[in-house]
């Protein structure tokens, strides 16, 4: 009886737990190293800026091509387009590749996704800042199979991806405002033209 209660549980768990659309092996999880010297959701990303989720490492290279399963893995934060390449032209959206931190040209808010790659491996970090952020740290401990033990560096370079922002629509009350004000103008300048 225990047996089979151990089993059906077992096979629960194993039921819940979500699948991967990736099949490459991994060589290192992108939360932990193997030595654990490195954890993810404990990292400083940066002031102001919160680890949410990560896949990884993946064998290759994101060449830019990562927003399809960004969005097939998180697309309830968003819709994630390619922001750019720190190998691009000038660093894409970053100010350059010196170090940690990566500024970046524009300040970012909300959900977007880091992808850090190093030697023959990437690693995407899902990453949320309430209030727009200049910079996010980064470690490539949680990238290539070093065992967490190495430092961050030999970063090959970074790829962003952010949700589209969407055009925001004007209340009814501003567009009246916005006439109100516009006629203002219309009047005024007629009364002009009539006194000279």
């Amino acid at each position: 009886m225990l047996k089979k209660f151990a089993v059906a549980m077992v096979t629960a768990v194993v039921t819940l737990l979500p699948s991967t659309a990736w099949s490459q092996p991994q060589a290192v999880s992108c939360v932990g190293s193997q030595a654990g010297a490195f954890f993810a959701p404990a990292f400083d990303w940066g002031n102001g800026i919160q680890y949410v989720s990560c896949y990884g490492a993946v064998q290759g290279n994101d060449n830019g091509n990562q927003a399809a399963t960004i969005n097939d893995v998180w697309g309830q934060f968003g819709d994630f387009q390619l922001l750019g390449s720190s190998d691009g032209a000038q660093n894409g959206p970053f100010t350059s590749l010196d170090g940690s931190p990566l500024g970046f040209d524009t300040p970012l808010s909300g959900y977007f996704a880091l992808t850090l790659k190093q030697a023959n491996f990437f690693s995407v970090y899902l990453l949320f800042a309430e209030d727009p952020v200049s910079s996010v740290n980064w470690d490539t401990r949680g990238v290539a199979g070093n065992g967490g033990t190495q430092n961050p560096d030999k970063l090959s370079h970074a790829v962003l991806y952010a949700p589209s922002q969407a055009t925001a629509v004007p209340e009814p009350a501003s567009l009246l405002l916005l006439g109100a004000g516009l006629a203002g103008l219309g009047v005024t300048a007629r009364r002009r033209r009539t006194n000279r």
